[in-house]
């Protein structure tokens, strides 16, 4: 393994082994109560600039952390949020078809944070108890006045159905006009999620999120010479209060 490294202005000038410089590795100093590490690439039109990290935890951390390309954003694996994720844009799951390539499916979206529920029950004697899963009921909040469970049953036959009762782990499906079919239903039950009841089509804050600032844009690239200077907008000083 070969590093060829060169520092010059303050930069750490890391190159490719074929010669060609790859990325600057940039320390920026402000005031005395921080400082900060910028890797950037040195050709941004038509190189790539990679992190990686083989066998071990590869972590981005700061006051704020910002990932800004003119393309698309790849994560190979898993990726885990400890935290809130928002986006202005979709956030489709990508399914391989058999007939029609891969194709993008869209959560269901709310005001409100909550956990779905669902699946298929029978009747018997024209009633029907259905005891809810305990994994499940320990991520909702329980049904009260102030966090009501939403149920909603549709009878594969031609009856009527209606909601009898909600216990602390189960609810009670009764056929209507006293019926006694054993008819098959499908139901479905919508709880807010624990802890989070609260939540209601929070309110972001343009400056403090990002959403509208086009903080992208203060990325100014300049040439010199033979070389791309990079960065020259000082836009991580923004990065501490």
């Amino acid at each position: 393994m070969q590093l060829d490294a060169y520092a010059f202005d303050g930069r750490l000038v890391l190159y490719r082994y074929d010669g060609e410089p790859s990325c600057y590795l940039n320390a920026y100093y402000g005031y005395d109560f921080y400082a900060g590490v910028g890797l950037s690439a040195i050709h941004p039109y038509y190189a790539d600039l990679i992190l990686t990290s083989r066998g071990a935890r590869l972590a981005l951390h700061g006051t704020g952390t910002r990932l800004s390309t003119p393309g698309e954003f790849f994560v190979s694996n898993d990726a885990f949020i400890n935290g809130d994720l928002s986006c202005t844009g979709a956030k489709p799951a990508i399914h391989q078809t058999k007939s029609y390539g891969l194709r993008a499916m869209y959560a269901r979206e709310s005001p409100n944070l909550k956990f779905i529920e669902e699946g298929v029950s029978k009747l018997t004697a024209g009633e029907c108890k259905i005891f809810l899963d305990p994994i499940f009921l320990e991520t909702v909040e329980q049904h009260t006045d102030q966090t009501p469970w939403s149920i909603f049953c549709t009878p594969y036959a031609d009856i009527g159905l209606y909601i009898a009762e909600i216990g602390e782990n189960y609810i009670i499906i009764r056929e209507r006009d006293g019926g006694v079919s054993n008819s098959y239903f499908s139901w479905s039950m919508s709880a807010y999620r624990k802890g989070f009841a609260h939540l209601r089509m929070k309110e972001y804050n343009a400056e403090e999120d990002y959403l509208s600032s086009n903080w992208e844009d203060e990325f100014v690239l300049t040439t010199s010479g033979e070389e791309e200077v990079l960065l020259t907008s000082r836009w991580e000083d923004e990065l501490i209060d």
